[in-house]
């Protein structure tokens, strides 16, 4: 009936923002990082504190962290391209159109994942004002797409497009790490992704590229 159809197509009739799922969202965020930092091996040289002091122990603290937040990070990112995809392959690309049970699901999830990371980052030190902005700036627009009810396509379309190189960076960075980085597969990776330039050193913030100059001797 007309009751009926206005509930499912006006989407001021739901609420505007369902805290308790984005809640549920960043508890699983976090949950997920215990379990990891349980079950991954984290390489020796990340890991060693013998003789160093207090600052330097904490210095392996941030690096045995950012070690386990790249497979959360590659986690989210392949997750969200399945996620975006299937969208987008089942939707199709309308811009401005009102937001499906699909694209809220994605919205959320994304969500979730983008503020347990900026928690986990300030916690263990791994602090980026370039990092924290684009951060800030994805669940501005996730906020604003949920107020208003449309605009999740749109969404979509740039996180499928945004997530698509960083599996093969976050498993680069993750290869360097583990002293992999003459192997084949590190070079594949370094191929097809733009930021891979043998004169700067990238690191990866949560899916994010961060490119800082490489310091030469004279």
């Amino acid at each position: 009936n007309a009751e009926y159809m206005g509930t499912m197509t006006n989407p001021m009739a739901n609420p505007i923002i369902d805290w308790y799922q984005l809640a549920k969202g960043v508890i699983f965020w976090f949950l997920l990082l215990i379990i990891a930092e349980k079950k991954i091996a984290v390489p020796e040289a990340l890991t060693k504190t013998d003789g160093k002091d207090a600052k330097e122990v904490r210095l392996v603290r941030k690096k045995k962290f950012f070690y386990i937040s790249n497979y959360i990070s590659f986690f989210h990112a392949i997750v969200s391209l399945y996620l975006n995809g299937k969208v987008l392959y089942y939707g199709g690309i309308k811009f401005g159109s009102e937001i499906t049970k699909d694209e809220r699901f994605a919205l959320y999830f994304s969500a979730g994942y983008f503020i347990y990371d900026i928690i986990q980052s300030e916690f263990f030190g791994n602090r980026d004002l370039l990092y924290h902005t684009h951060h800030i700036g994805v669940l501005t627009s996730i906020a604003s797409v949920l107020l208003m009810g449309k605009g999740a396509n749109e969404i979509a379309v740039a996180m499928f497009i945004g997530e698509l190189t960083n599996p093969l960076i976050l498993t680069r960075n993750l290869m360097k790490d583990k002293q992999l980085d003459d192997s084949k597969e590190y070079k594949i990776c370094l191929l097809y992704t733009s930021d891979a330039a043998d004169d700067l050193l990238c690191v990866d913030l949560g899916g994010r590229r961060i490119i800082k100059k490489k310091k030469y001797e004279v």
